[in-house]
């Protein structure tokens, strides 16, 4: 279950870019990274010499999940491998953690570590990179060998489940913490107890659009539709509640999207880069959350959360909540 990148013999690391296998740079990005994941082995336990592995990399995104994919070997041969190599082209198209390769150490029995070689073998063909390109070649060959660089996975900012509410929603009413945002490990002036505001005022509009507007320990929230917004069925609103084994849950509630806050990895070509740029948005996005990062900063600017409130990736969760509508003479 761990993220490594597979450095080649030419330093570029192997990448994966829809289903096509290539290693085309030497930097360490998210087509670079493969998960992967052992058989018999459970999340977090490190590899072995012998395991037999996965490697899982991420080929597309939709606007639910992103796509996930194993690198496997297929029966064509590659039109740009040379004469004196046997081998196949490589794709990634198989279920993303259905064991496929056997890990060798080039130092042997053992634990894998960090810059070790190894070589990878599927049915007596190993991976390999000629040209730039992935393949998997008959017989062993220098350009079957890989430094394995091995990263710890970072922690999930948040676990959670997020919907989209159609246009018409423009008030909030809630039981938990407030009125302002809270989070765990900024909660100390925010007091448990029934507020209510519109929807539209929940976000905190930092200089630089970024997460905002959590409400820690929130039994319950209801998103409600404007007087004249009342469906025709009589629909005024929809009511979000914790339920059991869940006391509390965090919650929040946006008239943006998430990806309007999220600037990505470059934060300095983020659109839009400043919060007086946020367009308001006609329908409501919102959260529901067992766990949310703290925010950190415990230095002012930059400084990451402390470690107890940092959310450990290896942690089950027993979580539930429940949604429902509210009828016009609930609200």
């Amino acid at each position: 279950g761990g993220v490594a990148y597979l450095r080649c013999f030419s330093t570029s690391h192997l990448d994966v870019e829809g289903k096509t296998v290539r290693a085309r740079w030497a930097d360490q990005g998210p087509f670079q990274a493969l998960t992967i994941h052992a058989a018999g082995r459970k999340p977090g336990d490190p590899l072995r010499h012998g395991d037999v592995v996965s490697l899982q990399a991420v080929t597309g995104k939709t606007e639910a999940e992103l796509l996930l994919h194993g690198i496997v070997a297929t029966s064509v041969r590659p039109a740009t491998l040379p004469q004196e190599f046997s081998g196949f082209a490589v794709e990634a198209t198989e279920a993303p953690q259905k064991p496929v390769w056997t890990l060798t150490r080039a130092a042997g029995e053992g634990e894998v570590q960090s810059d070790d070689t190894i070589m990878l073998e599927a049915g007596g063909l190993h991976l390999g990179v000629v040209g730039g390109w992935g393949v998997a070649l008959e017989g062993d060959h220098e350009e079957c060998k890989f430094k394995i660089e091995i990263k710890d996975h970072p922690p999930p900012p948040r676990i959670g489940f997020k919907g989209l509410l159609n246009e018409g929603f423009e008030n909030v009413e809630w039981f938990g913490r407030g009125p302002h945002e809270s989070y765990m490990d900024r909660h100390a002036s925010a007091r448990v107890g029934r507020f209510q505001g519109s929807i539209l005022d929940q976000t905190f509009k930092y200089v630089r659009p970024q997460e905002n507007g959590n409400k820690f320990e929130t039994r319950w929230m209801a998103l409600l539709r404007s007087t004249d917004g009342t469906g025709a069925e009589g629909c005024a609103g929809l009511a979000l509640a914790a339920h059991t084994p869940s006391v509390s849950l965090d919650m929040q509630c946006h008239r943006y999207l998430l990806e309007d806050f999220d600037g990505g990895a470059n934060k300095a070509k983020q659109v839009p880069r400043h919060a007086g740029e946020l367009v308001e948005r006609a329908e409501t996005a919102f959260c529901i959350d067992v766990v949310h990062m703290g925010v950190g900063g415990i230095d002012s600017w930059g400084r990451k959360p402390l470690p107890q409130h940092m959310i450990n990736p290896s942690q089950d969760h027993n979580w539930a909540f429940q949604l429902r509508p509210l009828r016009v003479g609930e609200v």
